[in-house]
């Protein structure tokens, strides 16, 4: 690099103005020294890298987890809820099963599963999404 490549670099422009109460503040780069070469008892520089330590990010985490929760929970609901109304239908203790709160708990359950299994779908689908797009910055 020479002299005046240098000082282009480093120096302020003088074709442009500065406010005089930036002036004070604004101070010309010093100029660097002439390369003077390797010396002769230089010892070479090694950087070592440090190792990258890769930590799952705790979101999609939470998400994976939550989908597998929602699904699961959900698939359980509605099983466990239609075998409870089919229980209600047949048994000789029909009766009682439609005025307790069995019945409400099976009806909410039977409700809130397709929903809960919907999202937790959704979840799975996020956090793959979320993959894809970390995968797709590191391998450009």
């Amino acid at each position: 690099m020479t002299e005046d490549q240098r000082r282009t670099l480093f120096e302020p422009d003088p074709l442009i103005e500065v406010p005089t109460h930036l002036a004070t503040v604004v101070e010309p780069a010093p100029s660097l020294p002439p390369a003077l070469g390797p010396t002769p008892h230089a010892e070479p520089s090694v950087d070592v890298e440090e190792p990258v330590v890769r930590r799952p990010n705790p979101w999609v985490l939470a998400l994976w987890v939550a989908a597998a929760v929602l699904v699961i929970v959900s698939v359980w609901a509605s099983t466990t809820a239609m075998a409870g109304q089919y229980v209600g239908y047949s048994s000789s203790a029909g009766e009682e099963y439609w005025t307790t709160p069995d019945f409400i708990i099976d009806s909410v359950k039977s409700e809130l599963a397709p929903g809960g299994f919907a999202i937790g779908l959704a979840c799975a689908l996020a956090a793959t999404f979320v993959h894809a797009l970390q995968w797709m910055r590191r391998h450009p």
